[in-house]
């Protein structure tokens, strides 16, 4: 017989206790409930566990009780503690691949890996064709150094489905650990183009890179690792969403928020920030969306009170002195906008928009300069952005320093997007200003082709104003 679990919440600290062993199965150990610190969580966050536990204090032998709790603290990145409560719904009722991939996941996240193998494995048998349990494992094999396996694992997945981003990532790691690195690029790249650009993906290619004897690309590649850092690999899990889905902190709102803003829906955005702030309020990055929307409304008083209100929670936050520099420059008040975004260099040095931003608001106010040197300390600090190698592409064309603004833009022809076509248009210019034409034709043709295939009609019709009038160039007779 098991007994009743007790529950007392002490401030933030939970504390739960209970039996270890089924009389009825001895050879099944179940272990004993953790205790949970849930020091420092939000209030609304805290009542939430403390549902799940008293579920669990109910029947303490109930499976979907137990794992649910679990899932509950996984959502929390409670790790260890999620762990005992997926090995207890495991133990309950080993017929539920849920628990069994849960507990996988888990052990995989805290580096326990041969436990983590098991949980995979015991998925797997329940379910021999779910393709998150078969990649989970497919890791984990790579991991521990059973590649013959793992090689077949990740084979089969892609076989099976070839459109997965994080199959094709796996395969990557694969062909680099068996030192072929140019097969290994190979599927990195795929990995990004099926899934957009993802921090780990950059950084995994530049390694590839720079095995194969690139550093060059090694470097660029390290730089687009550095803007999307915080990028995450998509995932299709839906049993990842489920535990996503059970946060009820300012996390899901703030995405609500994000998705919102992109689709142009800015009022529905702040509507979902509210709700952010009402779970979180004190989170300065949600003041910093408040800016960025009002900004985008014109509601320039309320995205100052939200400044204000941001500067009470963290004075030094860098983001959100270059969100409310955005919007005094959306205002006009270039002088204002000089200031805010040089609080944000000075929270931040290393924040290259935040400069960028910097060098434009300074040319507006006739600091011409300083903006160039602005631009060139964005630029040392992550070299891709391609605002800032235009800005200052467009400074030295101005004062016939053609070969570095030809270099500049060069480097952000790839990866190529909606701004390519005008990039190349500016870079067919200034080979021709440089007394290159047949370089400024051939660019200039490009840039057409691009603008046409864009469905960007008057870009490519100014573009065919240019080469007519270089070719009449080139044609005239002297007299």
């Amino acid at each position: 017989m098991i007994p009743s679990i007790s529950c007392s919440l002490r401030g933030t600290i939970l504390l739960l206790s209970a039996a270890s062993v089924l009389a009825c199965e001895p050879e099944v150990k179940i272990p004993l409930l953790p205790d949970l610190d849930l020091t420092g969580v939000l209030p609304a966050v805290e009542e939430q566990i403390k549902l799940y536990v008293e579920r669990v204090e109910a029947d303490p032998r109930m499976a979907s009780a137990n794992g649910q709790l679990g899932m509950v603290l996984d959502a929390y990145s409670q790790l260890d503690a999620a762990v005992v409560l997926y090995t207890r719904a495991r133990a309950f009722d080993p017929n539920a691949f849920s628990w069994s991939y849960y507990l996988g996941t888990a052990l995989s996240k805290l580096g326990d890996h041969k436990n983590a193998e098991d949980a995979y494995r015991h998925a797997v048998d329940l379910d021999p064709e779910n393709p998150h349990a078969l990649l989970g494992l497919a890791d984990i094999l790579l991991v521990t150094g059973n590649v013959v396996e793992s090689r077949a694992m990740y084979e089969r997945i892609l076989r099976k489905y070839p459109q997965r981003a994080d199959a094709h990532f796996g395969y990557a790691k694969l062909l680099e650990h068996e030192n072929k690195p140019d097969e290994a690029i190979q599927e990195y790249r795929r990995a990004l183009s099926l899934n957009g650009p993802f921090g780990k993906g950059f950084f995994a290619l530049a390694s590839a890179h720079r095995s194969a004897g690139d550093t060059i690309k090694n470097d660029e590649l390290l730089a687009l690792y550095d803007r999307y850092k915080n990028v995450p690999l998509k995932s299709d899990d839906p049993l990842t969403k489920e535990i996503e889905n059970l946060r009820i902190d300012d996390r899901r709102y703030v995405t609500d928020a994000r998705r919102f803003a992109k689709l142009g829906q800015y009022r529905e955005a702040i509507d979902a920030l509210g709700q952010a702030l009402e779970k979180n309020p004190v989170n300065p990055d949600i003041h910093t969306l408040f800016i960025q929307y009002y900004s985008e409304l014109g509601e320039w008083k309320k995205g100052e009170a939200h400044y204000r209100s941001g500067l009470d929670i963290d004075p030094n936050w860098d983001r959100l002195h270059l969100l409310f520099g955005n919007l005094r420059f959306a205002q006009e008040r270039y002088a204002d906008a000089v200031v805010a975004f040089e609080k944000a260099v000075a929270s931040n040095p290393g924040n290259a928009p935040a400069r960028v931003n910097l060098g434009v608001a300074l040319e507006m106010v006739g600091h011409v300069d300083r903006a160039e040197d602005e631009y060139r300390r964005a630029l040392k600090s992550d070299p891709t952005p391609k605002r800032a190698n235009h800005r200052l592409a467009r400074y030295l064309s101005e004062r016939n320093q053609f070969s570095e603004a030809i270099r500049l833009l060069e480097r952000t022809l790839e990866p190529v997007d909606a701004k390519t076509p005008k990039t190349m248009c500016m870079l067919g210019q200034i080979h021709m200003f440089n007394g290159s034409p047949t370089k400024a034709i051939s660019t200039l043709e490009q840039a057409k082709e691009l603008a046409v295939k864009m469905n960007d009609n008057r870009l490519a019709a100014m573009i065919a104003e240019d080469l007519n009038a270089l070719a009449q160039t080139r044609n005239a007779v002297p007299p």
